[in-house]
């Protein structure tokens, strides 16, 4: 039965595992933990995914960014997308040569764009290597890494925290983000960016309050040493169902539906 209703899902299990730093990346989130998988393979391949952001100590380093400054960059390069005016196209370093205020305000946000990424790639994905992923997920880490390897986010990091951009470093970088806006590269490398911080978010909620992952068999269910994660002090039970229909009884407030 898929059915998550009297989980008090918003409430109380949401909170458990929610890390994450924007309201998109928590909306996969929600969306992993209240869809049920198709299949066991599935699962697994969740599994395989948090334990190997688990075994990944330097993701567990103190970081986060506000949502004001995601919210900045992430609109940012959806107005490059769809914008048509005169600051788009072969005349950028010309343009901006004449508009002093509107280079201004382009390089302060293509700056804050660029100190975003750098951040976000040193504290995740700098040293995360693909291979320790299963397949689907190390195709999504690559193409995150790509676009920060297109954008050379080091090097113009250098340069925004030494003399500022240039003109020129302005003109290459908008052609560049306005190109993988209007292909829809930039779509894909939000939707891994979102995914990876849901699961990365699961990870540190794993770690936290020492959850442990489920095997599967076709014996019965087996859980040993159980209980409710926002009970404090609570008392542990084990459990051994080996049939189809399992009655719990008890009188009221004993705990039957802290214990389902």
């Amino acid at each position: 039965m898929k059915n998550i209703g009297d989980l008090h899902f918003q409430k109380e299990i949401l909170p458990l595992l929610d890390f994450c730093c924007n309201e998109f990346s928590r909306d996969v989130l929600t969306q992993l933990l209240s869809e049920v998988p198709d299949t066991l393979g599935e699962v697994l391949v969740r599994q395989e995914i948090i334990k190997a952001l688990m075994r990944n100590e330097r993701l567990y380093r103190p970081f986060s960014y506000s949502r004001s400054e995601f919210n900045e960059v992430y609109t940012y390069m959806q107005d490059l997308r769809i914008r048509e005016d005169e600051v788009i196209g072969g005349s950028v370093a010309i343009h901006f040569l004449f508009a002093r205020r509107k280079r201004r305000r382009e390089q302060g946000r293509l700056s804050q764009l660029i100190l975003f990424f750098h951040m976000v790639h040193h504290a995740w994905f700098s040293s995360l290597g693909p291979d320790n992923f299963p397949w689907e997920f190390q195709n999504r880490l690559r193409n995150i890494r790509r676009m920060f390897a297109d954008l050379d986010i080091e090097r113009y990091q250098a340069l925004v925290r030494d003399n500022g951009l240039t003109i020129r470093d302005m003109a290459r970088l908008i052609r560049m983000l306005e190109q993988k806006g209007r292909t829809g590269e930039m779509d894909v490398f939000w939707n891994d960016f979102f995914l990876f911080e849901a699961f990365l978010s699961i990870a540190k909620g794993i770690v936290k309050h020492h959850f442990t992952f489920p095997s599967f068999t076709r014996e019965g269910l087996f859980i040993q040493g159980f209980y409710h994660p926002l009970i404090k002090d609570p008392v542990l039970n084990s459990i051994d169902i080996r049939e189809n229909v399992t009655l719990i009884t008890g009188p009221n407030m004993s705990g039957k539906s802290t214990l389902l």
